[in-house]
């Protein structure tokens, strides 16, 4: 019988020393992604804080972005009214250039 508990003792202190080892690993290794997250030990931002600085920063550009697409929006609207009064003078100058082009034509013919 001391022999069953002899090695059930030896069983249940290598048990415990493999479950104390990996409680070890498991402390350093989240010790080690706190540190690489939050830089708890450097003068450096936490990754929540450059995360969020990102974001703001995506907002900002988002809002500029739309301020652009409405100055854009609104560049083209001129952009088409200038068209528009360009191609009426266009059509002007083309009429006012018909009714020279035949006084010309007038004028050479009543000096022939």
């Amino acid at each position: 019988m001391i022999e069953g508990e002899i090695v059930f003792q030896i069983v249940f202190s290598a048990v415990s020393a493999i479950g104390a080892y990996f409680a070890f690993r498991a402390k350093k290794e989240a010790g080690e992604a706190n540190r690489a997250v939050n830089h708890t030990e450097k003068d450096q931002p936490r990754l929540y804080d450059i995360a969020l600085s990102n974001y703001e920063g995506l907002a900002r550009i988002k809002e500029r972005q739309k301020g652009m697409e409405k100055t854009v929006e609104k560049l083209s609207e001129a952009q088409d009214r200038q068209s528009r009064q360009l191609h009426d003078h266009q059509l002007q100058l083309a009429k006012h250039g018909a009714l020279l082009e035949r006084a010309w034509q007038k004028e050479l013919n009543d000096k022939s």
